[in-house]
Protein backbone atom coordinates (compact mmCIF):
# COMPACT_ATOMS: atom_id res chain seq x y z
CA UNK A 1 0.00 0.00 0.00
CA UNK A 2 3.03 2.25 -0.21
CA UNK A 3 1.86 3.58 -3.55
CA UNK A 4 -1.32 4.80 -1.83
CA UNK A 5 0.69 6.66 0.83
CA UNK A 6 0.05 4.25 3.72
CA UNK A 7 3.59 2.98 4.29
CA UNK A 8 3.79 4.29 7.90
CA UNK A 9 0.21 3.55 8.99
CA UNK A 10 -1.00 0.79 11.26
CA UNK A 11 -4.71 0.14 11.65
CA UNK A 12 -6.31 -2.14 14.25
CA UNK A 13 -9.77 -3.63 13.99
CA UNK A 14 -11.73 -5.55 16.62
CA UNK A 15 -14.53 -7.48 14.94
CA UNK A 16 -16.79 -7.91 17.96
CA UNK A 17 -19.90 -7.10 15.95
CA UNK A 18 -19.34 -10.14 13.74
CA UNK A 19 -17.95 -12.55 16.37
CA UNK A 20 -19.33 -11.59 19.83
CA UNK A 21 -19.48 -15.23 20.90
CA UNK A 22 -15.71 -15.61 20.29
CA UNK A 23 -14.38 -12.35 21.73
CA UNK A 24 -14.39 -10.58 25.06
CA UNK A 25 -16.07 -7.19 25.40
CA UNK A 26 -14.57 -4.56 23.08
CA UNK A 27 -12.86 -2.31 25.65
CA UNK A 28 -10.71 -4.97 27.41
CA UNK A 29 -10.31 -6.99 24.21
CA UNK A 30 -9.03 -4.09 22.15
CA UNK A 31 -6.77 -2.99 25.03
CA UNK A 32 -5.25 -6.47 25.27
CA UNK A 33 -4.71 -6.59 21.51
CA UNK A 34 -2.99 -3.19 21.55
CA UNK A 35 -0.75 -4.28 24.44
CA UNK A 36 0.22 -7.42 22.54
CA UNK A 37 1.02 -5.35 19.45
CA UNK A 38 3.20 -3.01 21.54
CA UNK A 39 5.07 -6.05 22.87
CA UNK A 40 5.66 -7.31 19.34
CA UNK A 41 6.90 -3.89 18.23
CA UNK A 42 9.29 -3.66 21.21
CA UNK A 43 10.62 -7.11 20.34
CA UNK A 44 11.15 -6.03 16.75
CA UNK A 45 12.99 -2.91 17.95
CA UNK A 46 15.31 -5.05 20.07
CA UNK A 47 15.99 -7.45 17.22
CA UNK A 48 16.63 -4.57 14.85
CA UNK A 49 19.09 -3.13 17.36
CA UNK A 50 20.94 -6.47 17.33
CA UNK A 51 19.73 -7.70 20.69
CA UNK A 52 18.04 -11.03 21.22
CA UNK A 53 16.48 -10.36 24.62
CA UNK A 54 12.92 -11.58 24.96
CA UNK A 55 10.34 -8.91 25.83
CA UNK A 56 7.45 -9.83 28.08
CA UNK A 57 4.32 -7.76 28.56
Amino acid sequence: MREAGYDDVLSLEYEYRWHPQDLEAPEPGFRRGAEHLRTLLRQLDLETAGQNAEVRS
